[in-house]
Order: structure tokens, then C-alpha cells, then sequence
């Protein structure tokens, strides 16, 4: 395995509705991609209420069409921290998977896509890998993006389908 992509870094509240592009190469001779995108901390809530709350974000982020804050829940603190990863290729988006997770791993190659993402032959080129901080209500949040690629499709290697 060949790693692409190698980020760490910290997001603040000021980050909140804001996206971050990483490009990165990925060979002719690519097979399978790997992508991992981490962070934490989730929220300080209950699971319960996190889950809750973060739900209702994404429902209202989707519904207005733009990041939420605050401001569209006065009265309310924010549910957490929510980030999301959208991938584009060569030939352009591959996807985007909503996830009430702080871990995103993605899966692409001629036979699998992790759901959210287009299953299609992997494209040799400039990749990018987008994240976008829906919500930020912890003063600090610490991040981890990293991609790899195999050269060759077959069986599996570090443990892990992109579920």
C-alpha cells in the first residue's frame, strides 16, 4: 500500500460551515483506495442525545441547504461536532456519506464502494478529499485524514471493508 494523503490538524466554533480541500495523486496503476477520515471529540452529551441532536442538524443542514448554527437553534447549545467527507475524482464528485460517527472509512475500487460513494473504476489522477465542518460546538476538535492505494485488488488488507 502506497499512502497518498497524510493530514492532522485542529478545527475550532470559527471553523463551523467551512470545507477544507486536500488534493492528492493517485497512480494509473491504482487498484483499490483506501480513505480515512477521524476526529474527536464527538460532543460532551449522552450518546442518546447526540445522536438526537446531530440527526436534527443534518435534517435542518439538508433542509436549508447550507452548514447550521447556533443561530438556527436559539436557545439551544449545538449537538456536537459533525463533520462530513465528500470525495471527487478526475471525472468529478464520487460522493459524500453522512455519518453520526467520528470515524469515516471509505472503500473504492472496481467491485466495492462504501455506501454514499459511486462505484466506478478508480481514475488515475488529482483526487480531492473535501471536508466540511457542519457544526463545531466544542472548543477544539483534532482531526486525522490520510488515503492510501493498493496496486492490486485482491483480498484484504488492514482489517477493515470501509463499512
Amino acid at each position: 500500500m502506497r499512502e497518498l494523503l497524510a493530514v492532522t490538524g485542529r478545527w475550532t466554533p470559527d471553523d463551523a460551515g467551512n470545507c477544507r480541500s486536500f488534493p492528492f495523486e493517485v497512480s494509473e496503476r491504482a487498484r483499490r483506495l483506501r480513505v480515512v477520515f477521524w476526529y474527536e471529540p464527538l460532543t460532551a452529551e449522552r450518546p442518546e442525545e447526540r445522536i438526537q441532536r446531530q440527526r436534527a442538524m443534518a435534517l435542518a443542514s439538508r433542509r436549508l441547504g447550507r452548514p447550521v448554527s447556533a443561530a438556527d437553534f436559539p436557545g439551544e447549545r449545538l449537538p456536537g461536532n459533525f463533520a462530513t467527507l465528500s470525495l471527487e475524482d478526475p471525472l468529478g464528485y464520487r460522493g459524500t456519506r453522512y455519518r453520526l460517527a467520528g470515524c469515516h472509512r471509505v472503500v473504492l475500487d472496481d467491485v466495492q464502494a462504501t455506501p454514499g460513494y459511486e462505484l466506478r473504476a478508480l481514475a488515475g489522477g488529482l483526487w480531492r478529499a473535501t471536508v466540511t465542518v457542519w457544526a463545531m460546538a466544542s472548543p477544539q476538535c483534532r482531526y486525522e485524514l490520510a488515503a492510501w492505494a493498493e496496486e492490486s485488488a485482491g483480498g484484504e488488507v488492514g482489517g477493515w471493508s470501509g463499512s
